[in-house]
Formats: C-alpha cells, sequence, structure tokens
C-alpha cells in the first residue's frame, strides 16, 4: 500500500543521506511525503554541525508534508544548525504579485543561494488527472488541474511532461519556488518517491535532467524503464 511503500522508500532516502550528511553543509529542501518519512527515519546525529538548510518552495496547505518551513525545522533537529526559510506563499493570484515577491531581498536572496547548495533533496509529485477535483494538497481547483493534464509531474510546482519540458500554463509564472531548469547545475539532487502514480512523473525527471539520484523502489523503477522503451 501506499503508506507502507512511502515510509519504506523513506528510510532507504536516510540510508543513502546519511552517507552524505556532513559538517557545515548546505542542503536545499522542498516538500512532499516521502521526503519528510525520509526525515523521520533519520536517526539524530549531534556530531554532525553548522549544517544550513535552505527551503526552496512556498508552503502550499496546512498538510505538514508540504511546509517546507516545518521539514526543515525537523531536519535541523536532527543535527546542529540552521535554517534559511522561503517565507511565502506557494501560489500568487498573479504574475505581477508572484514577481514583485520574487524580487523581495529575502526571497531573492535565497533563490539565488540555491544554486550554491551541496546537496538538494526533492520530491516528485504525481501526474494530474483530468477533472479531478484534488491534486494531492496543492491548493488548485478543477479548472487548474485541468490546464496540467498534459503534465506527467512536478517538483515544487514545476510541472513537466514525460519528456522533461516544462508544461507552458499560466500557472508556472504565479509559483513562488527554484526554477527547475537549474537543477542539473546543482551539485548533487536526490529525488524521493514512489508508486503507480508516480511513474511517469519520475520519467519525465530523468528526461529532464532535474536529478543525480534517485530513491525508489523496484517495481516502480521496472516500470519507468518500460514506459521509457515504449
Amino acid at each position: 500500500d501506499t503508506d507502507t511503500l512511502t515510509r519504506k522508500i523513506g528510510s532507504e532516502a536516510a540510508s543513502y543521506f546519511e552517507q552524505l550528511v556532513h559538517n557545515n553543509m548546505k542542503i536545499g529542501l522542498t516538500w512532499g511525503r516521502t521526503l519528510n518519512s525520509m526525515i523521520e527515519n533519520l536517526p539524530p546525529n549531534k556530531n554532525i554541525r553548522d549544517i544550513h538548510v535552505y527551503t526552496l518552495v512556498g508552503g502550499s496547505s496546512q498538510s505538514v508534508d508540504f511546509q517546507p518551513n516545518i521539514l526543515a525545522q525537523h531536519l535541523i533537529d536532527k543535527y546542529n544548525g540552521h535554517a534559511t526559510i522561503l517565507t511565502a506563499p506557494f501560489m500568487c493570484q498573479s504574475k505581477e504579485l508572484c514577481s514583485a515577491i520574487k524580487e523581495e531581498p529575502t526571497i531573492a536572496s535565497i533563490l539565488k543561494a540555491s544554486h550554491n547548495l551541496d546537496v538538494t533533496l526533492v520530491g516528485i509529485g504525481e501526474a494530474p488527472v483530468r477533472d479531478a477535483d484534488h491534486l494531492s494538497d496543492y491548493p488548485f481547483d478543477t479548472a487548474t488541474i485541468n490546464e496540467l493534464v498534459d503534465a506527467a509531474g512536478d517538483i515544487c510546482g514545476n510541472f513537466f511532461t514525460t519528456t522533461g519540458e516544462l508544461c507552458n500554463t499560466t500557472l508556472k509564472n504565479r509559483i513562488i519556488s527554484i526554477d527547475i531548469r537549474d537543477l542539473p547545475e546543482h551539485k548533487r539532487v536526490i529525488g524521493v518517491g514512489g508508486g503507480e502514480k508516480k511513474v511517469r512523473s519520475i520519467l519525465g525527471a530523468l528526461n529532464g535532467h532535474y536529478l543525480h539520484a534517485l530513491i525508489t523502489d523496484v517495481q516502480t523503477a521496472e516500470k519507468v524503464l518500460e514506459l521509457a522503451d515504449a
């Protein structure tokens, strides 16, 4: 079932991250249930000091999984360090408001700092379904979801096709987050996620070269490969 799979992938992702984390590390963090599970599975290690966690997307809902500031605090609690929070909504009412918020000095400095991270942790969102009344915990109505039906999935609200190209929608100019087209230039981007609903989105993330490492389950990996060969 989905919950068990999420916990298992989160556990494996935690083991992988443990091998990487070190003093003075700069860590970028998005959101998602599997990413939250990874953080929950990390054993405390107070010998790791002065980590700096940056959130890379605004907050989306009341769900803890989609509040990057809460995930960042939980990660810091495992070690010793501090966080720089992108204090902004996930989605704005207009592209003009979104642009103005991104130009605010504190927000702009975080988005600029994201280019110099040691590791970037990202969740991978599932593909939208036409006429659905919700999409995970995103604050979208049915009309917005229908605009995204050509999308395979997303990373922090940046929706892309199975070939990895960003979808040209009205939504893309109203999202407060990093531009995932910059992810290939990051030092190490780790994507976490799995399950039937993530097959197309994982393929799109790989085709877009947004990930350097992927933590998933065997069945999902096999289905991604099958879809890639189709």
